[in-house]
């Protein structure tokens, strides 16, 4: 028997965007010799719940179009995680948009890299960031997955 193709829904990608604003801005900064550059920047203060945290996970797991991978942040000095939609409408489209950024430490504390690991090392979520394209532009993703922790973390 198949099973159910299921891509996110209308609240599940509103929930990712809304939990991005709360913990994710960008910075606009002038920059004399190449114009504007863009700056992710993460509120310190604000942490994920235990409920978000399991939602964003639940949430990658069982839509086929949201893809969970690991970032190196602050110029390679700090973890983060980032949830981005593939809206290719056929394999190698290359075309995604980010929808959640956040850092490692702005999980719950019950919530380690082990638990991120088990979603964006499934064979799944592998497949997945292999068909969308993304593989070749992240760092540290091989055909087995994406790397250790200390490989995002200088």
């Amino acid at each position: 028997m198949a099973g159910i193709i299921k891509t996110a829904s209308k609240s599940d990608l509103m929930f990712l965007e809304w939990l991005d604003k709360r913990l994710h801005y960008v910075k606009i900064y002038g920059v004399r010799l190449s114009g504007e550059v863009d700056f992710d920047c993460y509120h310190d203060g604000k942490r994920i719940k235990g409920n978000e945290a399991e939602r964003i996970l639940r949430t990658v797991r069982e839509n086929v179009d949201l893809v969970l991978y690991p970032i190196n942040t602050n110029w390679g000095f700090s973890i983060g995680f980032s949830v981005t939609q593939i809206q290719a409408s056929f394999p190698g489209a290359e075309d995604w948009v980010v929808k959640l950024l956040f850092l490692k430490k702005q999980l719950p504390k019950a919530y380690g890299w082990e638990d991120l690991a088990k979603v964006f090392n499934s064979r799944e979520n592998i497949e997945r960031t292999q068909v969308s394209g993304l593989a070749k532009r992240l760092s540290g993703f091989t055909s087995n997955g994406f790397g250790e922790e200390g490989d995002y973390d200088y």
